[in-house]
């Protein structure tokens, strides 16, 4: 399948559904050649996105090394001395640094999750066929079983 016919194919589908925009418009290169650049700005805002993820994502790393390093530079000193509080303190340091990346790990994910649903159009699914019904009730069907008329 071309890549015209594919966009012609959403247009038509997209006018048979009711959509407002696109209900008296006929499928024309024009059309087609808009829908591919929307489709193309909406590419490149999926991708942004994905780019802003990535460097968040890679910025709570860095501060998650950074904080475990300097816990185990207090565990290193603590074990030297034997000092007992400071190994409690690197193990809460530990923990906060963890915690606080899950949680902020699940914040970004929700966030981009939440754009990407709300400002990115979906495709819409092609119209099911649904099947032809038959003139005739089957025998076994409805109120007719239990009059046996024998249809």
């Amino acid at each position: 399948m071309s890549a015209q016919f594919r966009i012609a194919m959403t247009i038509v589908f997209a006018s048979l559904a009711g959509s407002a925009n696109a209900q008296f418009r006929t499928p024309t290169p024009a059309n087609a050649a808009q829908h591919k650049r929307s489709s193309i700005d909406a590419d490149k805002q999926v991708q942004g996105r994905l780019v802003w993820l990535e460097q968040q994502i890679a910025r709570e790393q860095k501060v998650l090394v950074q904080q475990l390093r300097r816990a185990e530079a207090i565990r290193a000193t603590a074990l030297k001395s034997f000092n007992i509080k400071q190994l409690d303190e690197a193990e809460a340091i530990e923990q906060r640094a963890f915690s606080t990346y899950a949680r902020r790990i699940a914040t970004l994910e929700k966030t981009a999750a939440s754009n990407s649903a709300a400002r990115v159009p979906a495709q819409r699914p092609a119209p099911a066929v649904k099947p032809k019904a038959s003139s005739s009730p089957a025998a076994s069907d409805g109120p007719w079983k239990m009059f046996k008329f024998g249809f």
